[in-house]
């Protein structure tokens, strides 16, 4: 009898305490759930910006791993690489001084450049075997003086490099043509002018001369009057004294 009266007040106990828990939990306010966080379109395009300079960072890495894995040292080529190798070092150079001679005599009239295309050499590395610079040969409108000036220049840096290229040669053609017609078109404008003033002097002289007319229809001149005067004079009748008149002349 004593067992069964401990189970039931056991098992009393127990729902007492399931029931106070129940209770605790109605009567403990739930906590919302967090809001999703909203992202602006600005944050969205600096995490865009930030994700794609990374991967370009993570691409040039890799190919500057590539290429540091591809680069040998000379001692690790064989006779013909090593002979191919110092021709490309040689026209590299040729190619950077022939560039760089037209960019110095261009000046102002360089567009842009100079611009290379690469070679890959036996030991991995890139060398230039050609380029090229881009150089203003237009005229200067309404200006012969300034596009003859431009034509020299032009032509100064195409002839600059110590082996002018075929290319070259036919942008000096270009600028001794341009030149030419520069001059030619001073020519016009200096016969021009010249035309201009002889006209202009034309124009005062026949304006002079129709002045002077003028003048001489309105009033006679000098010569004009005393001709008059002495033809009046020489008209006139003598007259002679009457006798007995008192006449004398001084002297």
């Amino acid at each position: 009898m004593s067992f069964v009266t401990s189970s039931n007040d056991f098992t009393a106990s127990l729902f007492g305490t399931l029931y106070g828990s129940l209770q605790k939990m109605h009567s403990t306010p739930r906590m919302a759930p967090p809001e999703p966080v909203q992202e602006h379109p600005q944050d969205e395009k600096k995490q865009q910006g930030r994700d794609q300079r990374q991967a370009e960072a993570g691409q040039r890495s890799s190919e500057q791993q590539n290429v540091e894995k591809a680069v040998k040292s000379r001692s690790e080529l064989n006779g013909s690489e090593k002979r191919n190798l110092d021709d490309l070092k040689q026209r590299d150079r040729e190619v950077r001084t022939h560039e760089q001679a037209h960019m110095s005599a261009g000046g102002a009239h360089v567009q842009g450049g100079p611009s290379y295309s690469f070679e890959t050499g036996p030991d991995g590395r890139q060398y230039a075997v050609g380029g090229n610079v881009s150089i203003d040969v237009s005229k200067v409108p309404g200006n012969p003086e300034a596009t003859e000036e431009k034509a020299r220049t032009v032509r100064k840096a195409a002839m600059a490099p110590a082996n002018p290229s075929a290319q070259d040669l036919k942008v000096a053609a270009k600028a001794t043509q341009l030149a030419q017609e520069a001059r030619l078109e001073m020519q016009k404008e200096k016969q021009a002018e010249r035309e201009e003033a002889e006209e202009e002097q034309q124009a005062i002289k026949a304006e002079r001369q129709a002045t002077s007319a003028a003048e001489d229809e309105v009033a006679p001149s000098a010569r004009t009057r005393r001709a008059t005067q002495a033809y009046q004079a020489a008209s006139s009748p003598i007259e002679t004294p009457t006798p007995g008149s008192a006449f004398s002349t001084a002297i």
